[in-house]
């Protein structure tokens, strides 16, 4: 994790090695924000349908 103005978190990795394409995502503060409340959003939805 790099500090700086903000933090970021970057993973990557080779994704299909004979055509040399990788795949990275990148998270900062407002991508984890908006990450959580997707998922809290998504985890609502089942409940209240269940209900």
């Amino acid at each position: 994790m790099e500090r700086g103005d903000g933090w970021r978190r970057t993973e990557a990795w080779t994704w299909i090695e004979a055509y040399d394409v990788d795949a990275a995502f990148r998270l900062d503060a407002l991508s984890l924000v908006m990450v959580l409340l997707a998922a809290g959003i998504g985890a609502l939805v089942p409940l209240r349908c269940t209900a």
